[in-house]
């Protein structure tokens, strides 16, 4: 099962065991409304980030080839440099090759 927002997407996919973890988290009756349907979406969100989190690796989301920069590398070119590879993290570098 997949939940969007308004754009149409989410950067995580719940599964029923969210949904239900989140549920058991929940006190009392369960009267869906749109509030506690909002509810049960942030616990179950939360639920499938921590699983989503345990169950990844470094290497599942390390970029294997390295982009880097030196100190004197302007904040624009950084930047591009940055986009092109869509990274969010970029190295700086000295002339022997060690982080600055």
């Amino acid at each position: 099962m997949r939940f969007n927002d308004d754009s149409g997407t989410s950067p995580v996919d719940l599964d029923n065991e969210d949904i239900i973890a989140a549920m058991k988290e929940m006190r009392g009756y369960i009267d869906i409304t749109p509030g506690d349907f909002k509810e049960i979406y942030k616990f179950a969100y939360n639920h499938a980030v921590d699983r989503i989190a345990r169950s990844m690796l470094a290497q599942d989301v390390m970029t294997r080839q390295v982009v880097c920069v030196n100190p004197e590398t302007s904040l624009l070119e950084t930047a591009e440099r940055m986009a092109a590879a869509n990274i969010s993290g970029i190295p700086v570098i000295n002339s022997q090759d060690k982080v600055s």
